[in-house]
């Protein structure tokens, strides 16, 4: 079993930490931006087809990619979130499915919203799913 806490190197993001990367400290509704069609590739603009990275804008930290391309795999299996206020939760210990953001080429843009969870089984290949990944410092 995999610990968030005691994993070395690069790792997935928790859907949490997904999520402020996302937001890029700000509260937009796209990574970047109120307006989709500057910040990421949706069904609106994408010509059914998947794009290059770094071809729209970036988000305040720099990132690229995180509303529509793809949907990016998170650490955390999908779950319920906490019901009380949590700093940085990571989702349940295990699963069937895990959780994915960001949106993708084929969606609607409700999809690619920095809050927007979805999930899928990790089993799954597809032209729709990619990850980014961290590590600790």
């Amino acid at each position: 079993v995999w610990d968030i806490e005691t994993c070395t190197g690069w790792r997935l993001p928790t859907e949490a930490e997904w999520e402020y990367l996302a937001r890029g400290g700000k509260e937009d509704l796209y990574s970047g931006g109120p307006e989709i069609e500057d910040l990421g590739w949706v069904k609106s603009n994408s010509n059914d087809e998947l794009h290059p990275v770094a071809q729209k804008k970036a988000n305040a930290f720099g990132l690229y990619d995180m509303s529509g391309n793809v949907f990016e795999w998170v650490w955390d299996y999908y779950g319920q979130y906490p019901s009380t206020e949590a700093t940085n939760p990571v989702g349940p210990e295990g699963g069937m499915v895990r959780g994915c953001r960001g949106g993708g080429w084929s969606m609607e843009a409700k999809f690619a919203r920095s809050s927007r969870r979805m999930r899928d089984d990790p089993s799954v290949r597809s032209g729709f799913i990619g990850l980014r990944l961290v590590r600790k410092r």
